[in-house]
């Protein structure tokens, strides 16, 4: 068994390449894939990017915007997302 903790004080302060005002955390990665934590400051952001693998985006609290090339939704906790690769 392998627990791996996360949230406040896990996180590391600057966050993935390419992104403002996030902090972040690698729960799992190997070569199938990545689980992380994301901490969006207001106003944060990931700079838009390609990747080639699916990924899953779920809101654990507050909200805000998410875009795939021109589409762009509010979204809120409670609610996940589906990007394609």
């Amino acid at each position: 068994m392998d627990i791996r903790r996360f949230g406040p004080g896990h996180r590391r302060p600057d966050g993935p390449p390419g992104t403002t005002g996030v902090s972040a955390q690698v729960i799992h990665q190997d070569a199938r894939g990545s689980i992380q934590e994301l901490a969006f400051r207001t106003h944060a952001m990931v700079t838009p990017h390609e990747n080639p693998n699916s990924s899953f985006f779920i809101v654990v609290s507050g909200g805000g915007f998410v875009q795939v090339g021109e589409e762009r939704t509010r979204v809120m906790h409670g609610e996940a997302v589906v990007w394609p690769a």
